[in-house]
């Protein structure tokens, strides 16, 4: 007896629905609720952009470095441009700064960790690091225009911007 591979768009299983070989993109749904999201502790790095304190989570940090990048012709904030890392491209972002357009120039960032905790090809650009605190960031504190920013209160109450980087670059890579 000799089994046959189901085609595309088969199921295996007798009760599960048939799913299309492509399925063309659509706009793709906040991840979360900024009205209904609950005070979260996070651990941090404070960085300083633009000369203002924020925080970003320390497992989204990979490494920081110094690189030089380049405009990109029609991105939009917060994409401030796209560079070269060790040989390989790295799309750069600056949401607190107005767009650069130096044919070049040195910056410092963070290479940031997605998702899967692999260093990918993303950076942050920021003047500089505090160091690493802990954090609560505030219950729907987000921004209606920028659902990536909230606010956050450190353990010696100081409140500062949170920079969520993976809704973020979700937001980017869905529009």
């Amino acid at each position: 007896m000799t089994a046959s591979l189901p085609r595309a768009g088969e199921s295996t299983h007798p009760t599960a629905p048939s799913i299309a070989p492509f399925d063309p993109p659509r706009a793709v749904a906040p991840r979360r609720s900024p009205q209904t999201e609950p005070a979260t502790h996070v651990a941090a790095l404070e960085c300083i952009v633009n000369g203002n304190s924020i925080l970003l989570a320390s497992d989204a940090v990979g490494k920081i470095v110094e690189y030089e990048v380049s405009p990109l012709p029609l991105a939009r904030a917060p994409m401030a441009g796209i560079g070269v890392l060790d040989g390989a491209i790295v799309l750069s972002l600056a949401p607190f700064s107005a767009p650069d357009t130096t044919p070049r120039r040195k910056t410092k960032g963070i290479v940031l960790r997605m998702g899967d905790g692999a260093v990918g090809t993303w950076t942050l650009e920021i003047s500089g690091v505090v160091g690493f605190v802990d954090a609560t960031v505030t219950a729907g504190s987000r921004s209606p225009s920028r659902p990536w920013v909230a606010r956050a209160t450190t353990r010696d109450a100081r409140d500062i911007v949170w920079l969520d980087v993976a809704d973020m670059i979700h937001a980017i890579s869905a529009s």
